[in-house]
């Protein structure tokens, strides 16, 4: 061995001896850390294993089975989905047999989630609880169970349904409306206002405004307008919908208003002459606000918004302030009497405050 060879052997030496004994001491952790767990016994130095914490926050649960009730109906082949709506099918009439409405829901719910294919279906069940008397569906929003009713898929069924709404039991339409507005995931307006240019039942078209009057906004004037002169041909709702457009006030929606008030319909253009009269009171006339309330105080039942107040227990008014004095300085448990004129008619309406209740009773004079 050279000179050269010995000093290079001598340099290395302590360094190999210093990575033998390190790996020695360390090769033991590293089994421990990097072996497989012995079942029934939590090794030293790890964490017990937990179940995956389930998903709490409520509208990321939605999201998620919004997105999988999408996918389910982008990918699911004709032929499945036909021989899936055919089992579906013939469970109905079992469940139907024993009463088993939540099973029935719970069909109805697959059915939805089929799409198109299975709506029909799916409107038939409503039908059958409609005629049942008591259904599942007729609960109220805040009812933990509303939102697992009304999940994707059921809101996709009810959005068909207000834009199809021949057929569809008046009971159905009615909690469509609310689960659309409740949810309030997806922009309804557009159905909502398809089916208010089609729809034949009073009841379920006066519902149908409520619901619309507090979704409106001004870009939808044109479309509300459509609708209105669609009902002033089936006869109701129009001043409804002549009052949605005046609350909303907006240059567009007052021109449609003034568009109106010139056509031939004699329906919809007396009713938009009126709604005109509200926004745009005579001098020494104050209209009821839309919503009904001012100054904190709430009118009772039987004023209507575009009512204006003429007098109180005798008492000329000249404003609802005056009006909201009149009410809170007003004596228990005696009737008393409000005058309104509404769209150009008198209204009687005898008033009895009590405690914390008010009754009426209203008359044309």
């Amino acid at each position: 061995m050279t000179r050269a060879q010995f000093q290079t052997v001598a340099f290395c030496a302590p360094a190999l001896v210093a990575g033998v004994a390190l790996g020695f001491f360390i090769s033991p952790l590293l089994r421990a850390q990097t072996a497989p767990p012995v079942p029934g016994r939590t090794p030293a130095g790890q964490a017990s294993a937990r179940e995956p914490e389930p998903v709490e926050h409520e509208a990321l649960r939605r999201e998620i089975a919004g997105f999988e009730h999408d996918l389910a109906k982008r990918t699911a082949r004709p032929a499945e989905a036909e021989d899936q709506q055919k089992r579906l099918l013939a469970r109905i009439p079992g469940l139907q047999a024993s009463g088993d409405s939540e099973g029935l829901l719970a069909l109805m719910q697959e059915l939805a989630a089929l799409g198109e294919p299975g709506y029909a279906a799916a409107l038939e069940i409503a039908a059958f609880f409609e005629s049942a008397g008591k259904s599942p569906l007729a609960i109220w929003p805040n009812d933990p169970k509303f939102r697992l009713i009304f999940n994707p898929a059921m809101l996709d069924l009810s959005a068909w349904a207000l834009r199809h709404p021949h057929g569809v039991p008046d009971s159905f339409l009615q909690r469509a409306l609310v689960a659309l507005e409740e949810c309030g995931e997806r922009d309804f307006a557009g159905p909502l206002l398809e089916f208010l240019s089609t729809c034949e039942t009073g009841e379920v078209s006066r519902k149908a405004c409520d619901r619309l009057e507090r979704i409106a906004y001004p870009s939808s004037a044109p479309a509300i307008a459509a609708a209105l002169r669609s009902q002033a041909k089936l006869g109701h709702s129009t001043w409804d919908l002549c009052c949605i457009l005046a609350r909303l006030g907006s240059e567009g929606a007052l021109r449609e208003l003034e568009e109106l008030a010139k056509s031939q319909d004699p329906i919809a253009s007396a009713d938009a002459r009126d709604a005109l009269a509200v926004v745009r009171p005579p001098a020494g006339r104050e209209a009821v606000t839309a919503s009904g309330n001012r100054s904190g105080s709430r009118y009772p039942n039987g004023v209507e918004w575009g009512d204006v107040a003429v007098s109180f227990a005798g008492t000329t008014l000249t404003s609802l302030d005056q009006l909201d004095d009149l009410y809170k300085a007003a004596p228990q448990n005696i009737p008393q009497v409000l005058i309104v004129e509404r769209r150009g008619k008198p209204r009687r309406i005898t008033l009895v405050f009590e405690a914390n209740v008010t009754t009426w009773t209203w008359e044309d004079d």
